[in-house]
């Protein structure tokens, strides 16, 4: 069914107050590899709609809005679809929170997501990837066990019953291998999983060397020593981690179920800051990133805000439900974040001894406690003489009681939708071990 019938269909439903649709056209290409040969390669077309119909209620003078979501078949007949928004429709009754409006559309001008695989055919960068990923596996030790590659081009269309009607275009590129390394001990595996937006060589080669010498490092690594409370340093992902507890702690919605007591000008680095003071913008389109968008599925149209600014709270995001709760212009979900780096060089950072940890088994840090922790796959640990890779033991703390005195570096990383510093010290943080 075409799309104008459908939403004829939804402007003429009775059983429903509003509705939504976004319909995606995905087209993907995947290649799987055991070592370096290709086992499997496959090629998709996807084509999605995705109903969201609205049903508003009054109980005892209070006003809801309730919601449910249906997905539309493109090959389903006209009575098929008014059976599936009148099911919607009932089910709506089921899930109900309190009013808020749906989005009207917006005078102002809906941005481009800017990504160089937009110069060719997506499949004409799956021989250059593999190249990519290849070029590196080089070592009589160890090498990419299995590698999995997905690139999609996906085309969303997102309407809605109060006039709304956006289009946006982006690319995703995913990969995912494993890593083997054999020295005197067992063998070990390593996973690493990448996502990207753009097409670039030299980064993605650049990624998978790491991972293999850190394949290297952890094959010949010592145990972890116990160092009670030490200093230690974070890097990459684990960073990115801890930036997301601000991140959400800054949320409309963690704001209004109370999980969060984050107020605009109050400090959310507690009461003194001797380290560095968090900035923090979040950024619609960011080079690189997958979850680079102009409207979020609300239809609110993204644009840059600054939530952070030395330490304090400047502004929470969120999306349009929650926004209106707390009486603030939404700003729609913006997934990706900009965070300013530290004056120190890691060089700096780097002169007293500590740990540094550059992979963790799983690192975790809960919101609504703060606390954090991992295991350690593996880390560098420099006694004031010498520096040792090690793994296993772990570290834990609690944000809460660290970051008024955290040190960001100021080398700068990329991590899909995190650009920011690529290292942190911790003062004081348990480190378990042998």
């Amino acid at each position: 069914m075409r799309l104008d019938r459908l939403i004829e269909i939804l402007n003429n439903s009775e059983s429903i107050n509003g509705w939504k649709l976004e319909e995606t056209n995905q087209k993907s290409y995947e290649l799987y590899y055991i070592r370096r040969d290709l086992e499997m390669n496959r090629a998709k077309n996807i084509h999605n709609i995705r109903l969201t119909v609205y049903k508003d209620f009054d109980i005892d003078g209070v006003e809801y809005k309730g919601s449910s979501v249906t997905k539309l078949h493109p090959t389903m007949t006209e009575e098929e679809i008014i059976q599936a928004i009148n099911n919607a429709a009932y089910a709506s009754q089921f899930a109900k929170v309190l009013y808020y409006p749906l989005v009207k559309p917006s005078e102002e001008k809906l941005e481009v997501i800017e990504s160089n695989f937009k110069e060719k055919p997506i499949e004409e960068y799956l021989s250059a990837i593999v190249e990519a990923i290849f070029k590196v596996d080089v070592y009589e030790k160890g090498s990419i066990n299995s590698t999995e590659i997905f690139i999609t081009k996906l085309k969303t269309r997102l309407v809605n019953s109060c006039g709304i009607d956006y289009s946006s275009e982006k690319y995703l590129g995913t990969v995912e291998f494993i890593t083997n390394w054999k020295e005197e001990k067992e063998e070990i595996e390593l996973f690493q999983h990448i996502d990207f937006g753009d097409m670039d060589s030299e980064k993605l080669t650049q990624e998978v060397k790491e991972m293999l010498e850190m394949s290297r490092a952890r094959a010949i690594s010592k145990s972890t020593p116990a160092l009670g409370k030490h200093r230690v340093i974070l890097s990459g992902e684990s960073v990115k981690q801890m930036m997301e507890y601000y991140y959400n702690q800054s949320a409309t919605g963690y704001v209004y179920e109370k999980f969060s007591t984050a107020k605009i000008g109050e400090s959310i680095q507690g009461d003194e800051i001797k380290g560095d003071k968090l900035s923090i913008t979040l950024k619609p389109c960011l080079s690189g990133s997958i979850h680079s968008a102009v409207f979020d599925n609300d239809g609110v149209i993204l644009k840059e805000v600054n939530i952070i600014k030395d330490g304090i709270i400047k502004s929470l995001w969120g999306n349009q439900r929650y926004s209106y709760y707390l009486d603030l212009k939404p700003t729609g979900v913006i997934r990706n974040m900009e965070v300013m780096c530290g004056k120190k060089s890691i060089k700096e950072l780097k002169k007293d001894p500590y740990l540094e940890v550059v992979s963790f088994s799983s690192f975790q840090l809960d919101d609504f406690t703060g606390y954090f922790g991992g295991e350690i796959r593996l880390g560098w640990y420099y006694d004031g003489n010498e520096i040792i890779p090690v793994s296993g033991g772990s570290i834990s703390g609690n944000i809460k009681d660290k970051h008024g005195e955290m040190y960001l570096s100021s080398e700068k990383i990329s991590i899909n939708e995190y650009l920011g510093p690529k290292h942190m010290v911790i003062n004081d943080v348990t480190v378990a071990g042998n």
